[in-house]
């Protein structure tokens, strides 16, 4: 008896790994913070933030509104990552692929004073402390 649950059981997972594998991908999400484009012609400052294998590096950032950054985001772990930053109304403001040892350049304008927060959105990646805030002042 005991045999026929452990097969039933191993068939439900491999339908349900295959099922969640076959998902159509989530349409790209429409950029909640528009960069002018007088900004991403001036030159701006880079703020580097590193991706660990289970952390962002540093943790806080503080910016002053209305003040175009450039944010370089350098993936040191062995894995992908992703760098989701929502403003203080839960918008999203960026969202972009960190692939395996490669930098990102992302342009961050943050237009409302607040706090942002910023994370891995990737699965149990924000649970095991990809996660940080921004203080624009």
């Amino acid at each position: 008896m005991r045999t026929i649950w452990l097969k039933f059981f191993g068939v439900v997972v491999l339908v349900s790994a295959l099922l969640y594998g076959c998902r159509a991908p989530a349409p790209p999400p429409p950029p909640a913070i528009e960069v002018p484009p007088e900004a991403m012609s001036a030159k701006r400052p880079v703020i580097t933030l590193k991706v660990l294998e289970r952390a962002f590096e540093p943790k806080q950032l503080t910016l002053d509104a209305k003040v175009p950054v450039i944010i370089s985001v350098i993936n040191t772990s062995g894995q992908n990552h992703n760098l989701t930053i929502k403003d203080p109304e839960g918008h999203r403001a960026v969202d972009v692929k960190v692939p395996i040892a490669q930098t990102v350049t992302v342009p961050f304008v943050p237009n409302v004073p607040g706090t942002y927060i910023f994370y891995c959105k990737l699965t149990l990646h924000r649970t095991f402390g990809e996660e940080g805030t921004i203080e624009v002042r």
